[in-house]
This record gives structure tokens, sequence and C-alpha cells, in this order.
């Protein structure tokens, strides 16, 4: 098995590191993982019978909050959009 990868939305991908800027680790059992619900990607809060209801979420996260088993990638920014 290769070692993990994290990825830019600009396309770029390099090795998985918490020193890249913004990175965000999304492996199973990560910080991410367990606070993105595997359903609609929505946070546990969003589950809660007084925020479901709310009209903006329009029965999205009407169902139990469900932990999410990971991405295969995780997260960064390499500035391929500048850093201002």
């Amino acid at each position: 098995m290769g070692l993990r990868r994290a990825t830019c939305y600009g396309g770029s991908s390099v090795e998985s590191s918490p020193t890249l800027a913004f990175f965000v680790d999304r492996s199973a059992g990560s910080w991410w993982a367990k606070h993105t619900c595997a359903k609609c990607w929505y946070a546990p809060e969003a589950h809660a019978p007084d925020v479901a209801a709310r009209p903006h979420l329009n029965g999205v996260t009407k169902h139990k909050f469900i932990d999410h088993p990971g991405m295969e990638t995780d997260d960064y920014y390499c500035g391929c959009r500048g850093w201002d």
C-alpha cells in the first residue's frame, strides 16, 4: 500500500502531511470522519431534532448521524488561487 495523499481543489496531489497549508485529515477515525455524516455530509449538530426541522435543511438531516468511513485522500491548499 502506498503513502496517503492529500489533494487540493485546484488538482494538485502530494504526500499527506499535517504541515501542509490548511491540511484536513479525512482518514477513517479522524476528527473529520467523526464529524461528517456518511449519509448527508452534515455535522452531528444538524441532526438534532430542533435543527433538522429547520426549513433550510428541508428534511435532509432527518436520520440518525452516521460517522463517515473516511476518504481515500486528505485535503490541503496548494496556493493555486493565491494567498491573499
